[in-house]
C-alpha cells in the first residue's frame, strides 16, 4: 500500500499514482475503463465499517449498483444509461430506446413534474415557490439533455484516447468530468428543494428519482476517477490539518450518505404526514423505492450484502461468502430472554425500508452466531426507538449509544398510543467494537435499566419507553 504524505501532494492525479504508473498504465490500455484502486494511490482516509484496509473494487457488484439505482428512474435513468453504459461491459439483455422515443419520455416526465405542486397546492405554497419548482425542474431537464448528448461523444474519444497511451486528452478528460459534475449538481438542488417542509409529501416520488441519479453519478465518479482525472482527494476524502486551518474533506462516499441520510428524514416526515392527512396513496412509491435507496449507500454497504434465512435455532451459521462481505440477520430469528410488556406485545411487524420483522428491545434480544472461519468482525445493529431509550445494554457491564449514525423513516413497528408521534422516534445504526480472530459470537441487547421508564409531559401514568431491534449485520473480512 502506497502512502502518501497529504501535505507534499500534488494537483495531478497521475502524480499521486507515480509509483503505481507502470502498473496502471498497462492496466488502462489493455481495458481503457477497468477500475484503478484509488486507494492504492492514497490511501483508506476513512473506514465507515471498521475493517476495510482496501476499497471493494469489483467490477460486476458496481456496475449492478448503477444499474440498479437508474432503473429506479424512468425516463431519465434510460437516457443517462446511453452513457454510463459506455464504461461497463454491455448487456446483452438490455433494450434498444430509440432518440425519438427517449424524448418523448422526457416530455412527458418533465411536464409531469412541473405541473405536480400545481395538482397538489395546498395554502402553504406560495406561487413565487411553485414558480421556483417549474424553474429547477426545467434547468435540469436541459442540463441532462445537453450534457449527455455531449458526453457520448466525449466518452467515445476519451476511450480511444486512453487506448493509445493510458492518459487521453486532458480537455476531453475535463469536459466530461464538468458534464458528469453538472447533472449530480442539478440533482442535489432538485433534492435541497424536496426536503422543504411545504413540499415533502407532495414530491416523494421525484425525491427518490433525483436521489438515485445522485447515487448513479457518485458511483460512476468514485470507479472511474483516473479516467476523469478527479482529484483523489476528492474522492477518497482527507483529513483535517489544523495547524493549517484546513477543514476535513468528505470522500465521496460519505457525501452521499449524508444526502442519503437528509433525504429519507424528509421522506419520512412527508409519509408520515400523508399517514395523518388520510392521503396514504401519495405513499407508494416509498413502499417501492425505500429499500433500494437504503441500500444505494455506498458508505455503508461498500461491498455486497447477504441476508439470512429465516431461522428457528439458538445457533445461526454464518457462511463462508467471500474475503469481504456483509451479512443481515433479522433480529426475529433472536431469542426473547423476557416477557413482553402489555402495551407493546406483537408490536413487530415487518416493514418495506428492511423487509424485517425485528424484535422488541423489551424483550431482550439474544443469539449466538457461528462464523465459517475465523473472521474479523464488525457488529452493527439496526433499530428504532423512543427517543428516552438513548442506550444498548450489551450484558458484561457494557453499554453503547442505540443511534450513532442516524437514517430517519417512519415508524418500522406497531407504536402504541401515546408514542405514535414521528417526533418521538429514533432510527439508524448502534455500532459494537471491533472484533478480531473470532468464529463465534453471542449477542445480547436490553434497555439501560436506568432509561427503562419515562414519564410523558402532562401525564400522571408513567409509561416504558421502548423499541424495535429491527436487524443485525455483520461486517465481515478474512484474516
Amino acid at each position: 500500500m502506497v502512502k502518501v504524505n497529504f501535505s507534499t501532494l500534488s494537483k495531478s492525479a497521475k502524480k499521486f499514482a507515480k509509483e503505481k504508473e507502470t502498473e496502471i498504465k498497462g492496466q488502462i490500455m489493455e481495458d481503457p475503463f477497468s477500475l484503478v484502486p484509488v486507494d492504492a494511490v492514497i490511501g483508506l482516509v476513512k473506514d465507515p465499517v471498521g475493517f476495510l484496509s482496501e476499497k471493494f473494487n469489483d467490477k460486476e457488484f458496481l456496475g449492478e449498483c448503477i444499474a440498479t439505482a437508474l432503473s429506479c428512474v424512468p425516463y431519465v435513468g434510460p437516457i443517462l444509461s446511453t452513457v454510463f453504459s459506455m464504461f461497463w461491459p454491455k448487456d446483452p439483455n438490455a433494450a434498444v430506446i430509440t432518440k425519438g422515443e427517449l424524448e418523448a419520455r422526457l416530455t412527458e416526465f418533465r411536464t409531469e413534474m412541473e405541473k405536480v405542486i400545481d395538482t397538489k397546492i395546498d395554502a402553504a405554497i406560495t406561487e413565487s415557490e411553485s414558480s421556483m419548482w417549474k424553474s429547477l425542474v426545467a434547468a435540469f431537464f436541459e442540463t441532462l439533455i445537453d450534457r449527455v448528448e455531449d458526453a457520448k461523444d466525449l466518452v467515445n474519444c476519451l476511450k480511444r484516447g486512453l487506448l493509445d497511451d493510458a492518459e487521453g486528452c486532458d480537455k476531453i478528460k475535463t469536459d466530461v468530468r464538468v458534464a458528469m459534475e453538472q447533472i449530480r449538481q442539478k440533482a442535489k438542488e432538485l433534492s435541497n428543494f424536496c426536503r422543504n417542509p411545504k413540499f415533502a409529501k407532495h414530491v416523494l416520488k421525484y425525491h427518490y428519482h433525483v436521489m438515485f441519479i445522485l447515487v448513479a453519478t457518485h458511483r460512476q465518479m468514485d470507479a472511474f476517477w483516473y479516467q476523469f482525472d478527479i482529484d483523489p482527494r476528492f474522492v477518497m476524502g482527507a483529513p483535517a490539518i489544523p495547524k493549517h486551518n484546513l477543514k476535513e474533506i468528505r470522500s465521496l462516499a460519505e457525501k452521499l450518505h449524508v444526502y442519503i441520510s437528509n433525504a429519507m428524514g424528509a421522506i419520512a416526515k412527508g409519509v408520515m404526514d400523508n399517514v395523518k392527512d388520510k392521503k396514504t396513496d401519495r405513499n407508494s412509491c416509498y413502499d417501492e423505492y425505500s429499500a433500494k435507496l437504503f441500500l444505494s449507500d455506498m458508505y455503508l454497504y461498500p461491498c455486497p450484502l447477504f441476508i439470512a434465512p429465516a431461522s428457528t435455532s439458538d445457533t445461526i451459521t454464518v457462511p463462508d461468502k467471500g474475503s469481504k462481505f456483509i451479512y443481515r440477520i433479522d433480529a426475529a430469528n433472536f431469542k426473547a430472554r423476557y416477557p413482553s410488556s402489555r402495551d407493546w406485545k406483537d408490536a413487530a411487524q415487518v416493514d418495506v425500508l428492511t423487509g424485517c420483522k425485528g424484535m422488541i428491545l423489551g424483550e431482550g434480544p439474544s443469539i449466538t452466531l457461528k462464523l465459517a472461519k475465523k473472521c474479523n468482525v464488525r457488529v452493527r445493529v439496526f433499530g428504532q426507538y423512543t427517543k428516552d431509550i438513548t442506550l444498548l445494554d450489551l450484558g458484561y457491564d457494557k453499554v453503547i449509544p442505540t443511534v450513532s449514525d442516524s437514517m430517519p423513516a417512519p415508524s418500522l413497528f406497531k407504536i402504541p398510543s401515546g408514542f405514535d408521534n414521528f417526533d418521538w422516534l429514533i432510527t439508524g445504526f448502534a455500532k459494537m467494537d471491533r472484533l478480531t480472530n473470532i468464529d463465534t459470537l453471542n449477542l445480547t441487547f436490553s434497555m439501560d435499566p436506568e432509561e427503562a421508564m419515562h414519564r410523558m409531559e402532562g401525564d400522571s401514568m408513567v409509561k416504558a419507553g421502548n423499541g424495535c431491534v429491527k436487524f443485525v449485520e455483520l461486517i465481515i473480512t478474512s484474516i
